[in-house]
């Protein structure tokens, strides 16, 4: 059996995206990450897009995981699996093209005050963080630009539904 052969460039990149933790109302975020951009040839002239999107999901989701456990002085639980839905299923006033990236709640999870409030007030069960990216899938997401940003969160904000439990 043939080793897979990776063929990537890093680069430092400010990313911008929307998170929300737990019961907290989602925030814009800024920070700079490192991404990869992969290829599919080792001259580096085909860039393999979808590949280069899931490191990216990747990235932007477990570092912003990490940090927020930094902070909160928890231990980083790392290579957690991770699922994106499109937003519109959780606000169809978002629209198209956005994604709600999360990890999902263990099913025997018996405390609801660990999940991500806004994700739960539609039925999807998810531990605390949820990053809103730009994409119609995971194979194909960005992150937001500041304008994207700024018009998705007012609209998040608006939907006061969206931080309501479902019972």
């Amino acid at each position: 059996m043939s080793e897979q052969i990776s063929y990537f460039d890093r680069f430092s990149q400010q990313a911008c995206f929307i998170a929300a933790d737990g019961a907290q109302a989602p925030e814009i975020m800024h920070g700079r990450l490192i991404f990869r951009r992969y290829y599919r040839d080792s001259a580096k002239t085909q860039e393999d897009a979808a590949r280069s999107a899931s490191f990216l999901l990747d990235t932007v989701y477990h570092e912003t995981d990490r940090f927020l456990r930094l902070q909160r002085r928890e231990i980083d639980r790392g290579g957690l699996e991770i699922c994106a839905v499109p937003l519109q299923q959780i606000c169809p006033a978002a629209g198209e093209g956005f994604l709600a990236v999360y990890t999902p709640a263990a099913p025997d999870r018996s405390d609801p005050d660990g999940e991500n409030a806004m994700l739960a007030a539609r039925g999807i069960h998810a531990e605390s963080l949820a990053v809103i990216l730009a994409g119609k899938d995971a194979s194909s997401c960005r992150c937001l630009s500041e304008e994207e940003a700024e018009r998705l969160l007012r609209i998040l904000q608006e939907d006061s539904s969206l931080m309501e439990r479902k019972s």
